[in-house]
């Protein structure tokens, strides 16, 4: 049986369906929850660098994980990714400002797919 989950965001605070609260460095642009977890992209400033910043986080207010680095995402610091979709079971479709498409794996954050459509 499929549990339902709602976790609540408030500019950078996550908070998870039991009340547990985990803060952010920027604030939370985009989320996609999934079966005991969330996956949240950040809205990172034009004037800071993080290119990996997509988080996977528990249920429990626990990060399981962070986005793999690779180089066609991690070359420039507006590289950062801006939204994220539901595309298949047990992965993601992020997208970053320059173009790229990467299919991440929901439970570890490791790059599955890549490609350029700009």
């Amino acid at each position: 049986m499929k549990r339902t989950m709602k976790f609540s965001i408030q500019d950078k605070t996550l908070t998870t369906p039991d009340g547990q609260t985990r803060d952010f460095e920027y604030g939370i642009k985009d989320s996609a929850e999934f079966e005991g977890m969330i996956v949240v992209v950040l809205k990172v400033p034009r004037d800071k660098v993080m290119t990996e910043n997509v988080f996977g986080i528990s249920d429990a207010g626990e990060m399981l994980w962070r986005i793999e680095r690779i180089p066609e995402t991690s070359s420039h610091k507006s590289d950062c990714y801006v939204n994220i979709s539901l595309i298949g079971d047990g992965f993601v479709r992020i997208v970053n400002f320059n173009g790229w498409h990467v299919d991440a794996d929901v439970k570890s954050g490791r790059i599955l797919n890549k490609i350029w459509l700009k």
